[in-house]
């Protein structure tokens, strides 16, 4: 959970390791997606009121051709939460197992191939 604090997206977004997309709606923050080495869709929230525009959807294409143009993305993970599974089998993503139970937080490890 304290990788959800702003503190910690801040220090994640510097990181050479993580690459990030945020979308506005003015100069509201509508959505943020954050990649781990190209490689694991580690952060990918919409604002409510922005949710079922297909916000995510392009964050998370942005970060495939992110990936892509760095020589990555041909396979990325996902922890999903449960109720984001359905959302990441929209965009083509497969579980991988049961759900897991790790430190309390619950998860659905899933796989995307390009």
């Amino acid at each position: 959970m304290a990788s959800t604090s702003a503190a910690e997206l801040y220090a994640l977004m510097a990181s050479p390791h993580f690459h990030y997309l945020t979308a506005w709606q003015g100069e509201v923050l509508a959505g943020v997606a954050g990649m781990r080495d190209h490689t694991h869709l580690f952060h990918l929230f919409v604002a409510p009121e922005a949710q079922r525009q297909g916000l995510a959807r392009r964050l998370w294409v942005g970060l495939v051709k992110a990936a892509q143009a760095a020589g990555k993305g041909q396979h990325i993970t996902v922890n999903a939460s449960a109720v984001a599974v359905p959302v990441y089998e929209r965009f083509g993503f497969q579980r991988e197992g049961t759900e897991i139970r790790t430190d309390g937080i619950r998860y659905v490890p899933m796989r995307w191939v390009a």
